[in-house]
């Protein structure tokens, strides 16, 4: 086998791919952060349940304005991560080509 072939000129240049990459990986860290928001969310939720007595009305009483501010901007970046990979796909078609 004769590795000496040179390689095809790719049409994307390498400002174009770090871009990308910069792009996916802060959508990325977007939707880890998310994901640590819920889980503190959730624990938060939990804990106020727990201590109530598994009493439902007053979680939702107990809970300040800003946990349900981390829920929603939670929920809100969990769509990071079909945006990440997207641009991760972008990246494989310009490397393919």
């Amino acid at each position: 086998m004769s590795y000496d072939k040179t390689p095809e000129s790719l049409d994307a240049t390498a400002p174009q791919l770090t871009a990308l990459f910069r792009k996916a990986a802060v959508l990325f860290a977007a939707y880890f952060v998310g994901l640590l928001y819920l889980l503190f969310f959730a624990l938060h939720f939990l804990g106020v349940l727990y201590d109530s007595g598994f009493s439902l009305a007053t979680p939702f009483k107990e809970t300040p304005w800003y946990a349900w501010m981390i829920l929603s901007f939670a929920l809100l970046t969990l769509g990071a991560k079909k945006e990440a990979k997207e641009q991760l796909d972008k990246i494989q078609e310009l490397l393919s080509q």
